[in-house]
């Protein structure tokens, strides 16, 4: 297998993926830890399987709560702390810390017969996520090369997309007891590969100004070849030099029109997104399902609704350059609005009348899976992709925390509110609310997000500038 790189046929290095691979391992277990509430809680609260609780109690609406926002919560906390240690540390050694909580949180989940231990394992398993989210991107963004960059950063996409499905399909044949031991195996694989294998990102080195390290691991993800690794590590680090030239905070940032322009836009979009309730959906998803009795069983619901994900999220990737972002935007957010909307409709109408709607039972299962699908076409990933391309390279760092930040902030406190609004007003009205959301969120991609599709840096600042 071979590749062209500056113009030259050259042994594909297998070496790079499989580093890639390898350290995704995380992401996976990210992925993973996630959705675990989703089939967690409804063995929790004795909606499923009632005598296999491993709790003497079933668990209050106010419990789950925080079952499921323990996670987000932690992780808006870790993404900041990642941040910092990833310059102080390195990005390997940030990312392999990142890897102990898990097996430390999954250890309390095994044995956990008292509520507030499934708080402290969802929490160390936040801890975990929010700086995967924030390090990986980083990590393979500096080990890749331009012609598979955008390829290996679509990884932590998909690794998420797979740990999902992972707990989906396992859930309905195991005990939570052991669901959560299964859960140990991953970060301890990666724990071990990526800790022996895999070497530090050549630019940290050069920003500790050790270029003799650096040398020794660009070589390694570029196919041992010292003719590349002579012409790419001068650019290394005059971007290193260039970047800290320019390094500015939080207040800084802010002073830049263009800047500041593009902070509305990436963070208005990091809102939307979560406050859109997709991960209310996947947190909840099997007592949704439960809840709505859709005539399926709610194992094999959720493992429907996690392929359509992982497809959907596979399919989608050859097509953001094509079709662009903003009508990806908006296609995906009237989407959501419309699938809530009609879901909701139903199952205020289940709910709260006396009207019969047992002949469109199928419908709630269509709706959210329909909902599924369109988030992961749009909103999902190009959301994520537009903060790389808003923000020139000297803010891009501050940006990318700032937008981490109020996505995982966002994510807790929709998942600690829903089923407070599910258990006040019912799932109908709560679907109907973030129905309203999605359809906000369309009137803001339309007048506020440009289009960034083959567009350069500059031209994107300008028409951020021109635009009011």
């Amino acid at each position: 297998m071979k590749v062209l790189v500056e113009q030259k046929l050259v042994p594909c290095n297998l070496f790079l993926y499989f580093s890639a691979f390898t350290a995704n391992l995380i992401t996976f277990s990210s992925g993973a830890s996630y959705v675990w509430s989703s089939p967690a809680i409804p063995r929790l609260n004795g909606q499923i399987d009632p005598d296999n609780n491993p709790l003497n109690h079933n668990i209050t609406a106010q419990e789950e709560s925080w079952i499921a926002s323990c996670l987000p919560l932690a992780a808006a906390i870790s993404s900041f702390l990642s941040g910092y240690l990833s310059d102080r540390i390195g990005r390997k050694n940030t990312l392999l810390l990142s890897g102990i909580p898990p097996i430390i949180a999954y250890i309390f989940l095994t044995f956990a017969n008292k509520t507030y231990y499934i708080y402290i394992g969802r929490f160390l398993c936040g801890l975990s996520t929010g700086a995967t989210l924030t390090i990986m991107p980083i990590y393979i963004g500096e080990i890749a090369q331009s012609n598979n960059r955008g390829f290996l950063g679509c990884l932590l996409v998909f690794y998420l997309a797979v740990g999902c499905l992972y707990i989906y399909f396992i859930s309905p044949v195991v005990t939570l007891q052991i669901l959560s031991a299964l859960n140990i195996i991953i970060p301890i694989v990666f724990l071990i590969l990526f800790g022996l294998f895999v070497p530090e990102s050549p630019y940290y080195y050069v920003i500790k100004n050790r270029i003799d390290l650096a040398e020794k691991s660009l070589l390694k993800f570029r196919y041992n070849s010292k003719e590349i690794v002579c012409r790419e590590l001068p650019i290394i680090i005059k971007d290193v030099q260039a970047s800290f030239s320019k390094k500015i905070s939080f207040k800084d940032m802010i002073k830049e029109e263009a800047v500041r322009k593009g902070a509305i836009v990436s963070i208005g979009l990091m809102v939307f997104q979560q406050w859109s309730g997709i991960n209310a959906v996947f947190f909840y998803m099997q007592s949704i399902f439960e809840d709505t009795k859709v005539g399926i069983s709610s194992d094999n619901c959720v493992i429907i609704a996690g392929m359509i994900q992982l497809l959907t999220s596979m399919c989608i990737l050859p097509t953001v350059d094509r079709f662009g972002r903003r009508i990806l935007l908006l296609a995906s957010s009237i989407g959501n609005a419309s699938s809530l909307c009609v879901g909701g409709i139903y199952l205020y109408l289940q709910e709260n009348t006396a009207v019969d709607v047992t002949r469109l039972s199928w419908l709630p299962f269509i709706t959210i899976n329909l909902f599924v699908l369109t988030y992961t076409v749009g909103m999902g990933p190009v959301s994520f992709t537009m903060i790389g391309e808003l923000f020139p390279p000297h803010v891009k760092s501050l940006a990318a925390t700032a937008n981490i930040f109020v996505c995982l902030l966002s994510t807790f406190l929709v998942t600690n509110i829903f089923p407070y609004m599910k258990e006040s007003f019912g799932l109908g009205v709560s679907f109907i609310v973030l129905a309203v959301i999605c359809c906000i969120s369309s009137v803001f991609i339309y007048f506020k997000v440009p289009e960034t599709k083959g567009r350069r840096l500059e031209e994107i600042q300008d028409v951020l500038l021109s635009r009011k």
